[in-house]
């Protein structure tokens, strides 16, 4: 029964902090006014998503991730708006690149 326990303890939900993710999405770029709202809900569904494959294990790499996804945003250009994802869809990459 011990086993069952755990097993079922590693399938509870990932928590991460409601303030580190409102600080994390408060340092990103918002999206041109006009950006649809299926667009702007796929970009937070790819940033968590994201931020779960990193899997920080304790507030400090939690904040360390946030950091990562952060420059990631801002070097990749993924943060301004739909365009930068119609680019990474044009090159196949799945990021959008700088030019």
């Amino acid at each position: 029964m011990a086993s069952r326990r755990t097993s079922s303890a590693r399938l509870l939900p990932y928590h991460l902090s409601p303030d580190l993710l409102a600080a994390t999405f408060a340092a990103l770029s918002p999206p041109p006014v006009d950006t649809p709202s299926t667009w702007r809900e796929a970009r937070v569904a790819r940033l968590m998503q994201e931020f779960a494959t990193l899997i920080p294990a304790n507030a400090a790499q939690a904040q360390i991730v946030s950091q990562i996804l952060i420059m990631r945003e801002m070097v990749d250009g993924r943060d301004s708006g739909p365009r930068a994802g119609a680019d990474a869809a044009a090159d196949g990459s799945g990021r959008a690149g700088l030019g």
